[in-house]
C-alpha cells in the first residue's frame, strides 16, 4: 500500500489509470480486513483478545456507524430509518471500539443485501432491567431457516446467489465480541421479508471473569 501511494504520487495516474491505481488500493483494503479478521478470530478464540470497558453513549455509536454509511445508503436511494426508545439507556459499560465493528459489519451487511429503494432500521432499545437491544433491520430477501444458525459460523455465507465478499468471517467474529460483553446475538429473518440482526448486551455489567 504504501509503495502503491508512493507511485501515484510520482506518475500522477490521469483517464483509465486512476481507475487502475483505485482498484489495486481497494484490493488492498479489502486484504487487509480478511488478514485482521483472520488473526482476531484466533486471538478470540485463544483468549488473547483484550477488551476495553468504558462509559459508551448508544445514540453517539448509532449516529458514527451511520454517519459512516450514510452516503452510500443515499447513493443507492435507501432510506435510513433511526430508532431511538424512550427508555433507551443513555450509557452504557462496553469496548466502544468494538460495539461499533459488531454495529458497522451489520449495517455493512444489511447495505449490501438491501435493495435500491429499500430501507435499512437501526434501533437501541433497553430489554428489562439491566440489558439493551441494538438491532439491525433490512428489507433485502431473507435468510432460509436452515441458514440462520449457520450464518454465525466461521467461512460460513448465507445468500449463495449473490456475489461472495469476504471470507464468512464477520458475523462470527461480531457473534464471539458480543459474547465477550455477556451478550447475546440472533438473527429473525423469512425469505422475501428481510431480515433482522440483534444483539442484547448488559447495560452496566463488569466484563471481568
Amino acid at each position: 500500500q504504501g509503495y502503491l501511494r508512493l507511485l501515484e504520487k510520482s506518475v500522477q495516474p490521469s483517464g483509465h489509470q486512476k481507475g487502475y491505481f483505485e482498484a489495486i488500493a481497494k484490493s488492498c483494503e479489502r486484504l487487509t480486513s480478511y488478514i485482521n479478521d483472520t488473526l482476531d478470530a484466533a486471538r478470540i478464540e485463544a483468549g488473547h483478545f483484550q477488551i476495553k470497558p468504558v462509559a459508551v453513549a448508544p445514540r453517539h455509536l448509532m449516529d458514527r456507524v451511520v454517519e459512516l454509511f450514510g452516503p452510500i445508503a443515499a447513493e443507492r436511494e435507501i432510506r435510513l430509518d433511526l430508532r431511538l426508545a424512550a427508555d433507551a439507556p443513555g450509557q452504557i459499560i462496553a469496548d466502544e471500539r468494538l460495539l461499533e465493528r459488531v454495529f458497522s459489519n451489520l449495517f455493512s451487511n444489511a447495505l449490501k443485501f438491501t435493495p435500491r429503494g429499500g430501507c435499512i432500521t437501526v434501533a437501541v432499545a433497553r430489554a428489562g432491567a439491566g440489558h439493551v437491544d441494538f438491532s439491525v433491520t433490512d428489507t433485502g430477501p431473507g435468510i432460509a431457516p436452515d441458514q440462520k444458525t449457520r450464518i454465525f459460523e466461521k467461512f460460513r455465507q448465507a445468500h449463495e446467489g449473490h456475489a461472495r465478499i469476504g471470507f464468512g468471517l464477520g458475523l462470527a467474529i461480531c457473534q464471539k465480541i458480543v459474547h465477550l460483553h455477556k451478550g447475546s446475538m440472533w438473527v429473525e429473518s423469512e425469505l422475501g421479508a428481510g431480515s433482522q440482526f440483534v444483539f442484547r448486551i448488559p447495560i452496566s455489567r463488569t466484563l471481568e471473569g
